[in-house]
């Protein structure tokens, strides 16, 4: 997978959305009960600090994994390149469980 900064979208609230708007409807409850003021703390602190990377279900996708506190925060980006830029772009976060060694494809 190439390397790129990691950006935050604006996003589409709903099921099927992604970025910022998706996160704020869909998880920022279950963020706030887990420490984070604001969806985008949790961006932050995956994309800053994310410790291991698992496959996604989808081509261009895989996800970043940083431990929080007891749990397993997933941020599932998908790549965007250009021929001059590649960059990665958050889709959603997800409160996991635990990762198998069997699942991880990069570590820091």
């Amino acid at each position: 997978m190439p390397a790129g900064p990691i950006r935050l979208a604006v996003g589409v609230s709903g099921p099927k959305g992604y970025g910022l708007a998706h996160i704020a409807e869909d998880r920022a409850q279950s963020l706030r009960e887990i420490g984070f003021s604001a969806p985008r703390d949790a961006f932050v602190e995956v994309a800053a600090n994310w410790e291991l990377a698992i496959p996604a279900n989808e081509a261009n996708k895989v996800v970043l994994v940083r431990k929080h506190r007891a749990r397993y925060l997933r941020m599932v980006v998908q790549v965007f390149s250009g021929p001059n830029w590649t960059y990665w772009s958050a889709t959603t976060i997800i409160i996991g469980r635990r990762v198998k060694e069997s699942e991880i494809i990069y570590k820091k």
